[in-house]
């Protein structure tokens, strides 16, 4: 997923719902996450990780609020939701070990997994 996409997915989630976002974008991105198939009166199928849903394009090229929360349930059924992880290419959490955070490396050299209270002096 290149910057654009990735900025796409996270406008895509934006609080409130922006109403500027562009068809074009949204359909590059489900390039990116999978396969979009252009079938008869101009349907896209889009399939992602072996989930399928079929999309009519907006009369205009922004989407209205109804197609961003369908495009949105899509996104978070296929586990494309920014920030969740690999997934959803966010950075930060690269660090996380079975979905908590790592604070660094322990006395033993190995990944100590934080439980939230402060560190034992």
């Amino acid at each position: 997923m290149n910057h654009k996409q990735a900025h796409t997915l996270q406008e895509l989630f934006d609080h409130p719902i922006r109403l500027n976002l562009k068809w074009p974008a949204v359909v590059s991105l489900f390039n990116a996450l999978g396969e979009v198939t252009v079938e008869s009166h101009d349907r896209f199928r889009v399939d992602i990780d072996g989930h399928c849903e079929v999309y009519h394009p907006p009369h205009r090229t922004d989407l209205s609020a109804d197609d961003i929360v369908k495009v949105r349930k899509f996104l978070e059924l296929t586990g494309h939701i920014p920030g969740s992880g690999p997934r959803g290419e966010h950075p930060a959490d690269e660090d996380a070990v079975d979905g908590e955070l790592v604070d660094g490396p322990s006395p033993g050299g190995e990944a100590a997994v934080s439980d939230g209270a402060p560190p034992e002096t």
